[in-house]
């Protein structure tokens, strides 16, 4: 899915940012690309620690850990992708903004649900250690 894209209104003049690279389309026909696969491995990589993450079920701390490890790894990919716009950017200056496509939403949304499944891990970790307390 494509994280940025930005259009000339008066060419055919196109720039698209995805995670594999940016294309950079002119008027004549010429396309430059130059690649960020780096963004698809950071993305692969959290998927990955978010599969390990749910397989570990019964051990919570070593849930967390992971949650904690993805988090880091999503907040990486989201400042490379920052960084990425603001370079893709300034390939040509008209219209002044481009914008931002599902690709970049997406790492948001999957650090919201994250820290939520953290923060629900932990409470079911508390209610485990109240009810042994009891007994």
């Amino acid at each position: 899915m494509p994280i940025w894209q930005k259009a000339a209104t008066n060419s055919e003049e196109k720039v698209v940012f995805d995670a594999f690279n940016v294309t950079h389309s002119l008027a004549d026909g010429t396309e430059s690309t130059s690649p960020t696969f780096y963004l698809a491995i950071l993305a692969v990589a959290a998927a990955v620690v978010a599969v390990l993450s749910m397989l570990k079920y019964k051990n919570r701390l070593t849930q967390m850990k992971l949650n904690t490890l993805n988090s880091l790894i999503m907040a990486v990919l989201l400042g490379l992708m920052v960084y990425g716009v603001y370079d893709a950017e300034e390939l040509f200056a008209n219209p002044p903004y481009g914008e931002y496509q599902t690709g970049f939403f997406l790492p948001v949304f999957a650090m919201i649900f994250n820290l939520l499944s953290n923060r629900f891990i932990r409470r079911d970790e508390r209610l485990v250690r109240d009810m042994d307390r009891i007994r």
